[in-house]
Parts: C-alpha cells; structure tokens; sequence
C-alpha cells in the first residue's frame, strides 16, 4: 500500500476520484506515462473497492498529484477509460469486497479528442488548426510562429487527436496535452523553449535519495548496424507548373540562410506535392535522427516532461551534457517513487548544444471541471517565435 515516507524529497501524491479524495493506503501502486506525441497514461492500482464502483468508475474523471517538498510537481487530468478487477475467492474480503485488486487505467483529459470528424482544408496554417481543436474542447494552448502553408489537410473520418499528431508531423513539430493545456514545439528548439529542465547526477556526487539522483543509466551510442553507410535523403517533389524537384540536404534548392548542410545516415525517398513541402520533410528527418539514447532512472523525478531538458553531470565523458527526454514514467509504490526518463542527444560533451532563443515555457491554467468535463481555468491561447 502507498503510505506516507519519511523521506521529505519523497513527496506526497493525492487521488481524487468523481470529485472524491481516495485514501492513500487503499492504493498499491501508481504508474503515470507522459509521452511526446501520445496520450498520458495513468495505472492505478487499488485495493478492496465496491463491486459497484468498478463499473461506476469507467468514464470518471480523474485528478492525481505528485510532488515533492522543494516544489516540483506533476498533475495528471484525465479520465478512467476501463478497469481490470481480480477476485479470487480463497483471499477472502479486503475492505468488506471480494474484489481484491483492480486496475484502473486513466486517460489524460485528450481522451475527449476521440470523435471521428471530417473536414477539408486548403492552404491551412498551424494556428488556423490548432486554434480550432483547441477552442472546441476549451484548451489552453502555446505554438510555434510557422509560416509554411501545405497546398491540403485531410481529416478523413478520423479523430481530432489522429488529425492533430498528423498535422504535428507536417509541419516538424512535437506536441503534449498534459492536463488541458496543449503544447506544441520543435524540438530543435527545446534548449530555448525549457519545458522542464533539471540537473540529474550520479550517486558519487551528490547524496543518495536526492531528487533526480541517477539509480541506473542504459545507453545506445551509435548506430547499432555496422551496414548503414551515410547518405543524402532525396525529396521529389511536383510544383505548381508540374516541374519536378529533387531536394537533399545539400542540394542547391535547400537554402536556409547560411547553415551547414545536413547528412543523414540512411537513404529516405519521399514524394512532395511543392517544394516547400520537400524541404519540411528533409528537417523533419533530421529531427528525427539521433545517435545517442538513453534510459536514465532518477529518485523523485516530478517535474520532468517530454519536451524538457535533463543535464546528466558525474560521468565525465561524452554523454555528460543535455539530453532531451521523449517519454517520462512515475513509478510509486509503497514509499519507494523513481522516475524512468527516455532521453536522446545527437552531439557529444565537449560540444556546446545550439541553444534558439524563443519564448520560455511558463506554467499554463489550472484545469478544473465542467459538466464532468475537464476544461482549462482560462481560454489562453499563446504564439511565440
């Protein structure tokens, strides 16, 4: 069962179900998943509960806090989209139930994006879309400045989430819905932007049990095939008067500003209906390919998002420096709570990481209920270059 650590870093975590606070000692393990470009996740895992509210509890909605006594925090919303109960009868009641233990898995407040819709639209821009899927479920949102405009969007008999991770992909960005606040940025961009950023170091430096101390780190440096050569990836594209392109990173037609042409490590042939289009699917590439990963385990991680930035300090080789973390998970169980992080980088230690300055990320609204359903406190959208 979760009970209550006498550890101050440890943190405390709270569950309020159908506007009803669940005691901690009923719990025995919560499991919450932040991911970039998916759904929040979180599984709860419950002692002894009515047999009437294992099926009332399905569509419920769902407020978890974690956090620690030096202000970091993470909030989940979200809804209970079904429930796994286990009764076997030899273990007798637990709580006056015979229902021993059930699952309650919880989708974030996005779970409300799964109507299927249908709509066309022409030479759309990111704030005509996002502004639209946003105002649609009262979300607070932030995006990027973007000026390019694809020649077509489809959203065929699809949901607004599928339409939102596909328009994400067109224009190279990455996105969450934590709570109801959607974030949306590039990635090449994230030193600047900062959604989260925390300085994780190995035991031999700091004390044990320490927020972000490293219990374990697992690494893929490299590539893991020693068969891909390096290559260009190549872009046909179809403009306006049917003449056809070829782009590639170095090619005369690529011309951002002055920067270095990029190599990518494997051959990628796409088709592009304008040239415009060609290049965004080459720097969508490049955001894409990294050599370094790593699974990082840290004691008391709240905080930590997809998006954010964790300065590993303690190795003293090349993957000391910034990582960028793509998948966040919170495992808490009786008084022990570790933080899985899944982090990527594409340069070594001694190499200062490019840092674009844009807007800093700043704490959206609180979501609270309405008509059971979860709605951003303030109707905040915000554009930032």
């Amino acid at each position: 069962m979760i009970s209550k650590s006498l550890n101050d870093f440890a943190g405390v975590t709270n569950l309020v179900i159908n506007n009803m606070q669940v005691l901690y000692n009923s719990v025995l393990e919560y499991d919450l998943l932040l991911s970039e470009n998916k759904h929040d996740l979180l599984v709860i895992t419950m002692t002894g509960i009515s047999p009437k509210a294992v099926t009332d509890y399905i569509g419920a909605p769902v407020k978890f806090f974690i956090g620690s006594s030096n202000g970091r925090s993470q909030t989940f919303n979200g809804y209970i989209s079904y429930t796994e109960p286990f009764s076997n009868n030899k273990d007798g009641f637990v709580n006056k139930s015979p229902i021993q233990l059930t699952k309650l898995y919880c989708v974030g407040a996005s779970f409300v994006m799964k109507e299927v819709r249908s709509k066309v639209w022409d030479y759309p821009t990111l704030t005509d879309v996002v502004n639209d899927i946003a105002s649609r479920y009262r979300f607070s949102i932030d995006y990027p400045t973007d000026a390019y405009q694809p020649i077509r969007l489809v959203q065929a008999t699809e949901s607004d989430w599928s339409f939102l991770n596909k328009v994400c992909k067109t224009f190279g960005l990455s996105f969450t819905l934590h709570g109801t606040h959607l974030h949306i940025w590039d990635r090449s961009k994230a030193t600047g932007r900062m959604s989260s950023y925390h300085v994780a170091t190995t035991s031999s430096k700091t004390q044990a049990n320490q927020p972000f101390s490293v219990l374990n780190f697992e690494a893929t440096l490299g590539r893991i095939s020693s068969s891909v050569n390096a290559s260009k990836s190549v872009v046909t594209v179809l403009d306006n008067q049917n003449n056809v392109h070829t782009v590639t990173a170095d090619s005369n037609d690529y011309n951002p500003g002055n920067s270095t042409p990029k190599l990518f490590k494997k051959p990628l042939y796409y088709s592009a209906s304008s040239l415009e289009e060609g290049l965004k699917i080459v720097d969508s590439n490049d955001k894409s390919n990294y050599i370094y990963n790593a699974t990082i385990r840290v004691m008391y991680g709240a905080g930590a998002v997809p998006g954010g930035l964790i300065d590993l300090k303690g190795y003293s080789s090349d993957f000391d420096g910034l990582w960028y973390i793509t998948d966040v998970k919170h495992l808490v169980k009786s008084e022990n709570y570790v933080t899985e992080l899944l982090v990527i980088k594409d340069s070594k230690y001694e190499d200062k990481p490019t840092i674009t300055l844009t807007k800093r990320f700043s704490n959206p609204p609180t979501s609270f209920l309405l008509n059971d359903n979860w709605v951003a406190e303030t109707s905040e959208v915000m554009q930032y270059a």
